[in-house]
């Protein structure tokens, strides 16, 4: 800034003079008009002021040189800034649309959580629901066990009562057979008698009117059986 300002200042020193000044320039309504006499004069004052310019010291022009120099560089650094403003501009733009994707993930990856967080209140709860009836099943499950332990030991005490229902069986098969076989001596007994019977009845029939005591008071024997 401070070169640019020298150069001004220089420029200053050999062009005192406007255009508009020296050649006496006039507006007029949206025309210009221009003195010929005063053109004149402004043609020959730039000619006076050309060959002045060209007295000037080399170290002069050489500082000028240097200056328009440092003026295109400056001019070039300006063109550099600005074309660095806009690769940064569009950079910028790339950036806030990449920012705009970012929010949109953003935003669905928090409507993912959101519904995520339902899903595991639900699951929760579901899982509270499940631990309930898996409670039930252990109650279920233990009174199953204590009635299966009562089970067993109804089922040891059966079969000792079995065991002991198999001895008074087995007695009282003994006793059936015991009294199976007084039967069959009953049996042979009264089949005996039977066949006695047969043999005395047809007697008794006769002798129905008649006494069966002889004069001594003792029973008659009768085919072996004594009365």
């Amino acid at each position: 800034m401070e070169v640019l300002l020298r150069f001004l200042l220089i420029i200053s020193i050999y062009l005192p003079y406007s255009w508009e000044e020296d050649c006496s320039i006039r507006r007029v309504g949206s025309r210009l008009e221009i003195d010929v006499d005063a053109n004149r004069y402004c043609g020959t004052r730039f000619e006076q002021q050309q060959q002045e310019a060209e007295k000037v010291s080399q170290d002069e022009r050489d500082m000028l040189y240097e200056l328009g120099e440092k003026f295109h560089k400056f001019r070039k650094d300006l063109d550099d800034c600005q074309s660095s403003k806009e690769k940064l501009k569009r950079l910028y733009e790339e950036e806030r649309r990449k920012s705009e994707k970012q929010n949109e993930k953003i935003e669905k990856l928090e409507s993912l959580i959101e519904k995520l967080m339902e899903k595991n209140d639900e699951q929760k709860k579901q899982l509270r629901e499940q631990e309930e009836k898996l409670k039930a099943a252990r109650t279920l499950l233990q009174t199953s066990m204590d009635f299966n332990e009562e089970l067993k030991r109804n089922h040891s005490y059966l079969e000792d009562e079995f065991e002991n229902c198999t001895d008074d069986f087995r007695a009282v098969a003994r006793q059936n057979k015991v009294l199976k076989q007084e039967v069959r001596k009953w049996m042979r007994l009264a089949k005996i008698l039977r066949k006695q019977l047969a043999v005395v009845l047809p007697t008794l029939n006769r002798c129905r009117n008649c006494k069966f005591s002889n004069p001594g008071g003792k029973f008659m024997p009768i085919d072996g059986i004594t009365k």
